[in-house]
């Protein structure tokens, strides 16, 4: 129902085919956009008893399971996306079905904002990494990463996904074309079950700390627990990154990290009536430079703003 953008092209003949890139992928955006109408109106035609926040619901989740199926095959789809028994590298990211109302929402909440960035990135040059390592790695690290990619491009400035390097102090996540060289940022995903406390967030910025290269500073994207959530979080959690990112030793790669931004899916609401939103924390370290300071700020006011356009754009 949803085709790549690879198969668009492919079929496309004459002059269509010889149109430049962005134009393209504005026509492709177009058909799909038709094609999420189709179904949303076929919906209605089938279930016209079901109110319209249900059949918005069911149409999205048509949508993302279309488009994954699209880009990883049945077999990859029925084995991460259907399977009773989770594969493992879906374990710590998605739960089983209807042991759990809140596991369950917080399962489809999570699946599809995966289709939406599958769907967004088939724009970037480097989506071959993408797709690659959706296919072959862990969903919980390979979604978060590709969150953070769509945040950094609110900004009309250039992301680039790295190819692991294995290499120290090389092998951060994603290069931000702000500066020159380009900003460093590092991804890391706690796993739903991480107990919270002072040393989980320590260890985590002294491994993320040394991935920034020498002499450079980066920023550390977290993506936490929905667990972590709780009265007094913020309090306690900001003092655990404080004393994370301090060092007795000047030379400390934990200085090279400037700003932390942390994301959390929430759940909220009663049986029945459950929702999942992401909620962005930004943590300015003291070592912080000026124009790292304005650069993360900005950021962090263009998604509460909602002011994403400059971003590709979701298909549902």
């Amino acid at each position: 129902m949803i085709p790549t953008f690879k198969s668009f092209v492919e079929g496309l003949s004459g002059e269509r085919a010889d149109q430049p890139r962005q134009v393209l992928w504005y026509d492709y955006q177009l058909l799909i956009e038709h094609r999420v109408g189709e179904i949303h109106g076929d919906l209605q035609d089938e279930l016209p008893e079901l109110p319209p926040e249900r059949i918005k619901r069911l149409a999205n989740k048509a949508v993302a399971d279309s488009i994954m199926r699209a880009h990883f095959g049945d077999v990859w789809f029925e084995r991460m996306y259907e399977a009773t028994n989770l594969h493992r590298h879906a374990q710590g990211f998605f739960y089983p079905e209807g042991q759990n109302e809140y596991l369950d929402e917080l399962t489809n909440y999570r699946k599809q904002e995966l289709a939406r960035r599958v769907h967004q990135l088939q724009f970037a040059d480097w989506f071959g990494l993408v797709h690659d390592a959706v296919k072959k790695d862990y969903l919980s690290g390979v979604a978060f990463e590709l969150d953070v990619a769509l945040y950094l491009m609110n900004y009309p400035l250039n992301v680039e996904r790295r190819d692991a390097s294995l290499a120290a102090g090389r092998d951060f996540d994603l290069s931000f074309w702000i500066t020159v060289p380009p900003k460093a940022v590092e991804v890391k995903t706690k796993e739903d079950s991480t107990p919270f406390n002072a040393r989980t967030v320590s260890k985590t910025v002294k491994t993320a700390s040394g991935q920034i290269p020498e002499g450079q500073s980066g920023f550390l994207f977290l993506r936490l627990p929905p667990p972590w959530v709780g009265p007094g979080l913020e309090d306690a959690y900001h003092e655990y990154l404080a004393d994370a990112l301090t060092s007795t030793d000047p030379t400390s790669t934990r200085y090279r990290i400037s700003a932390v931004f942390s994301a959390v899916d929430k759940i909220y609401g009663r049986p029945g009536n459950i929702a999942v939103s992401r909620v962005w924390d930004l943590f300015i370290a003291d070592h912080c430079l000026p124009e790292d300071w304005t650069l993360a700020l900005r950021l962090k006011q263009l998604y509460d703003a909602n002011l994403t356009y400059m971003a590709p754009s979701t298909p549902f």
